[in-house]
């Protein structure tokens, strides 16, 4: 129903002859309906990997529909009701801007507006909606805009940490990586440790030193048990050079993992070196 709204009115709009007046319309039209321009933060907001839009079903429902149960309807009842954000009427019209955009594939002027209005909202689903855009477009200068904001918002969010610790490994800043990366193994999931190992060696002796050390005591304090760390640790001693190092660091692996493929690979390698 809101698709057909937002296409009807779109469609009026381009009767009126000049730009001027078919914005004056669409606000006028659209202003007052904020609980549709949730509907379409909502819609965006499920476009995770791909700008598609989603088909919403507008059938309606048949009189042969199950009747809930009584334990769902008290626990519906006692689940109180999600308060909605107003909208700014001065973001209304950008907003609608780019999700036509994105319709038309019209996909840089849809990020543009979305990397916008994020800093103006401080949204954080709209921050993570500029974030998965850009990268489908693999603008990566856009997406660790949109992608520190989202951090910023929501600091304990496991795929904004993620994402950021992965830009920011890619552009060598390995030590920061790490401390986002702690916080989805805290969160208590997969976090992709080795890829602070990007450019490693293109770092100084002291910037080596410095993300081995913070390493170290994210394992002393509270993720000692996380193997995806440890055998990154293992991992930054094969990149100094370290034989002996590198059979220390994995004993603790092989203690939590005994068949963990790529430190097998590694400890083989480093015995063939060493003879």
């Amino acid at each position: 129903m809101l698709r057909h709204f937002l296409q009807s009115h779109l469609l009026q709009s381009h009767l009126l002859q000049s730009p001027l007046q078919r914005r004056h319309f669409i606000e006028h039209e659209v202003v007052g309906k904020r609980s549709a321009l949730i509907g379409v933060l909502a819609l965006l907001g499920a476009c995770a990997s791909t700008p598609q839009p989603q088909t919403v079903s507008t059938d309606a429902p048949t009189a042969a529909a199950p009747a809930q149960t009584p334990a769902t309807t008290a626990e519906t009842l006692a689940t109180p009701p999600v308060p909605e954000r107003p909208i700014p009427e001065a973001s209304v019209y950008p907003l609608l801007v780019a999700e036509f955009a994105l319709r038309r594939r019209d996909f840089d002027t849809a990020l543009t507006t979305y990397l916008e209005q994020a800093e103006i909202l401080r949204d954080p689903a709209v921050s993570a909606h500029a974030t998965h855009l850009a990268q489908y477009l693999q603008r990566e200068r856009e997406a660790f805009r949109a992608c520190r904001l989202w951090v910023e918002l929501e600091p304990d969010n496991v795929e904004a940490n993620g994402t950021l610790a992965t830009l920011l490994a890619r552009q060598g800043r390995t030590r920061e990586a790490l401390d986002h990366l702690a916080v989805v193994a805290r969160a208590g999931e997969q976090a992709k440790f080795p890829v602070v190992l990007n450019r490693f060696k293109a770092l100084s002796p002291e910037d080596q030193q410095a993300l081995d050390t913070a390493a170290q005591a994210l394992i002393d304090d509270d993720l000692g048990d996380d193997v995806s760390l440890l055998l990154t640790h293992a991992l930054m001693a094969e990149e100094a050079g370290n034989a002996e190092l590198v059979e220390q660091r994995l004993q603790p692996v092989f203690e939590r993992d005994p068949y963990q493929h790529q430190a097998l690979i590694l400890e083989a390698k480093t015995r063939r070196g060493r003879r």
